[in-house]
């Protein structure tokens, strides 16, 4: 029996974490959605990767072990709070784009073409002095602008 035990790994804290990431990686586990909102968006995501790449630093398998649970870990929170169907079913800006430009594509109304075919009523001669003189009408009591 001392035999069988003695090949097993140590349960050092570096092997305790990789089991553990291997089974949450293994196991599709249901994840809370407040849990998920906090991971899926860009502060979260960046702070499960940085934690995931610092794990390298004590121990490379560790940190290789830490990446792919912490992908997983997005995946899984993408899913939960739908943005992973967002992004796959919904069309982007410039796919939006071009099908509107393409539904707005048609010919030149009659206003069109009678405004672009209209001369343009400009006279050249200078305007002589005017006939009458403006004159200001009882103010009620109203100040002058």
């Amino acid at each position: 029996m001392k035999k069988m035990t003695s090949n097993l790994p140590k349960m050092t804290p570096r092997n305790v974490g990789v089991a553990l990431l291997v089974a949450f990686i293994a196991f599709e586990q249901d994840m809370p959605v407040s849990i998920a909102r906090v991971i899926d968006n860009p502060v979260g995501q960046i702070a499960v990767f940085a934690a995931a790449i610092y794990l390298f630093t004590v121990s490379r398998v560790l940190g290789a072990v830490a990446l792919v649970a912490a992908y997983e870990l997005v995946r899984r929170a993408q899913k939960k709070t739908g943005r992973r169907a967002a992004l796959k079913f919904l069309p982007g800006e410039d796919k939006k784009y071009r099908e509107l430009t393409l539904m707005n594509q048609f010919p030149a109304t009659l206003e069109e073409e009678v405004v672009s075919n209209m001369i343009a009523f400009v006279e050249d001669s200078s305007i002589g002095q005017a006939s009458f003189k403006p004159h200001l009408s009882e103010l009620h009591q109203a100040t002058h602008l």
